[in-house]
């Protein structure tokens, strides 16, 4: 049975609009060591072993250890003593908002459970906020300060409510250099809590920005995952590692969930054990430092296949790779097909995943044997 490609897949331009999984050949390579070597899988066996010991129920733990050693090359640590493993980090999101929705009867003083996000952000905060009934306000990053300050401005200050967002950002596949004073502001004005979504972490190079001199300046700091205002930190290994389909990620927060007190029992033990050795394989720099001339060599394809016709009247020269490595982004695009990419005002994303596989498969990096 022939497969079809998805509706939002441009079939001529191999980009599209949803950000794809991209099972690299380290993917690959890692996973057949896990999966054949006696050595890990003696591990695997006995972690599966005797469950009525309850050995199992700290065998996450060691993951999370894993992944604050990894990460903190590019964040500085989240402080939540709560930690959640999770299918994905899209688990984590969906129990955050419904313990939000379900506390909302015992505080009708608060009003409806009202979460807010940039337009153009993941799809998936308001796909999954919606059906709780909860209320999602939209905001340009344009005017970031005066919505945060109106916000500010209100009865409550947004007490109740909570801001979530990317970082890098969904919009674009880029770092915002304003991040840190976003968060300074939401946690002078306002008590809104913020949910941080890494799920780029591990996905942009080290030193190799095609940034503006002040966004460069910026990237060079980490991510301030341990402020004050950053209630809950999400985090996935889909898109670093390509480990979609294994869903592995999980939750630190200061807010308690006891939707997701049962992981610590209903948990992958294989699928954790798998992300650990990925993370203890590859720095969070490693892939998006070795894949950044690829990216920048398909994003140079794609102006030259699309010629000017569809992404761009200017021959395409305005689109550029994203500090994401799976990402280009652009910002000055009419017509079309850039419409049907535009995720907030100005601001394009395509997603190169189908270019970076087709690349690697035809410089024979894939063992199709």
């Amino acid at each position: 049975m022939t497969e079809t490609l998805p509706k939002n897949l441009d079939e001529q331009l191999r980009i599209s609009k949803t950000v794809y999984s991209w099972v690299m050949p380290e993917t690959e390579a890692l996973i057949r060591e896990v999966q054949s070597d006696p050595y890990h899988q003696n591990i695997l066996q006995s972690r599966h072993r005797e469950a009525w010991t309850g050995k199992q129920d700290v065998y996450h733990e060691e993951f999370f250890e894993a992944w604050g050693n990894w990460a903190s090359g590019a964040i500085y640590k989240p402080t939540g003593g709560f930690m959640y493993p999770t299918a994905g980090s899209s688990e984590a999101i969906r129990e955050s908002l419904a313990q939000m929705a379900s506390l909302a009867k015992y505080s009708p003083h608060l009003g409806v459970p009202t979460i807010h996000v940039f337009k153009g952000e993941y799809e998936g905060y308001r796909a999954l906020a919606e059906p709780y009934g909860i209320t999602v306000v939209e905001h340009s990053r344009n005017n970031w300060r005066e919505a945060i300050h109106a916000i500010g401005k209100e009865p409550r200050k947004g007490r109740g409510q909570r801001f979530y967002i990317s970082h890098p950002s969904s919009i674009d596949g880029n770092l915002w250099r304003e991040f840190s004073s976003f968060l300074n502001t939401i946690g002078d004005a306002t008590e809104l809590k913020v949910m941080l979504d890494l799920c780029y972490i591990g996905c942009v190079p080290k030193g190799q920005y095609p940034c503006t001199p002040q966004v460069h300046k910026y990237v060079g700091e980490r991510i301030p995952a341990n402020h004050d205002a950053v209630d809950t930190v999400f985090f996935s290994l889909s898109k670093v590692f390509g480990l979609y389909y294994h869903r592995i990620g999980g939750m630190i927060t200061h807010t308690e969930h006891p939707g997701l007190w049962g992981n610590k029992w209903f948990k992958n033990l294989s699928s954790l054990y798998l992300g650990t050795q990925f993370m203890n394989r590859y720095s969070p720099f490693e892939l998006p430092n070795k894949y950044r001339s690829l990216q920048e060599a398909v994003v140079e394809d794609l102006r030259a296949d699309d010629g000017g016709k569809r992404l761009s009247p200017s021959m395409g020269s305005d689109v550029k790779p994203s500090d994401v490595f799976l990402l280009a982004y652009q910002s000055t695009a009419v017509g079309d097909l850039p419409r049907r990419y535009e995720r907030a005002s100005g601001k394009n994303r395509y997603c190169l995943t189908q270019r970076m596989y087709d690349r690697c498969m035809e410089q024979g990096l894939y063992d199709t044997e």
